[in-house]
């Protein structure tokens, strides 16, 4: 049989036959494993090159390769890198909006006193998981300073606004409790509580910037109180 024929073109032939058998074999692993490559998977895999490169280390080959693709089969769901780019953003963006806003009604169930109102608002900026935290608000960050020059702007300003109107919200709800006073602004309450969260976004990009806890806690204590009808100790 040829197969195990000596001859240098028999040994020639049956090597070339092992190698074929050996890539099918390979092949039919790698598309089984392999999975199936769709717009949330390129997102995915985005936002996790992202935090590892930022946006100027961010390569299409890298992405490609983690996804086992190769570059075209990127462009079947995006136009472009920077499509692909702010996609994510986007995406991401909008998902924290939701996640902010799911939170914030959720506290507003404790607005009936001053300690569960600074505790609420606290809890709502601070970060229990610091590096997931620090790295959801730079995205953030990045994905605000898109706003303007992708397609999905105006969906991002609607999740955006749907972050402030229930902001705004969790203060009528206090004042309706009785816990903040009725002669300030809920909007402009909610506007202040966001400027304050921009400032802890601050702090991400430079630490050199930010304040210790127990300094942040103080000030807002203390302008928690100034918002109580009675100037009741907040904590």
């Amino acid at each position: 049989m040829e197969i195990f024929d000596d001859s240098p073109k028999s040994l020639k032939i049956s090597r070339s036959n092992l190698t074929i058998s050996e890539h099918c074999s390979m092949g039919e692993v790698m598309t089984k494993a392999r999975a199936p490559l769709t717009r949330d998977v390129i997102v995915s895999q985005t936002l996790d090159l992202l935090d590892d490169q930022g946006l100027a280390g961010f390569r299409l080959k890298e992405l490609a390769g983690r996804l086992n693709v190769t570059i075209p089969n990127l462009y079947r769901h995006f136009k472009n890198r920077e499509d692909i780019i702010y996609s994510a953003l986007a995406d991401d963006y909008i998902a924290m909006c939701h996640d902010t806003v799911r939170s914030i009604n959720r506290f507003s169930q404790h607005v009936d006193s001053l300690p569960a109102l600074l505790s609420a608002l606290g809890e709502s900026v601070l970060a229990r998981n610091p590096v997931e935290k620090s790295r959801r608000r730079a995205t953030r960050l990045q994905a605000l300073a898109s706003i303007g020059e992708h397609e999905r702007s105006d969906e991002m300003r609607t999740a955006l606004h749907s972050v402030h109107e229930a902001v705004e919200g969790f203060f009528r709800q206090a004042q309706a409790a009785g816990t903040v006073r009725n002669d300030i602004s809920p909007g402009a309450l909610a506007w202040v509580t966001r400027s304050i969260h921009a400032g802890v976004v601050v702090g991400d990009l430079d630490p050199a910037l930010t304040v210790s806890e127990a300094d942040f806690w103080n000030v807002l204590t203390f302008l928690l109180q100034s918002l109580s009808p009675d100037g009741a100790p907040g904590r």
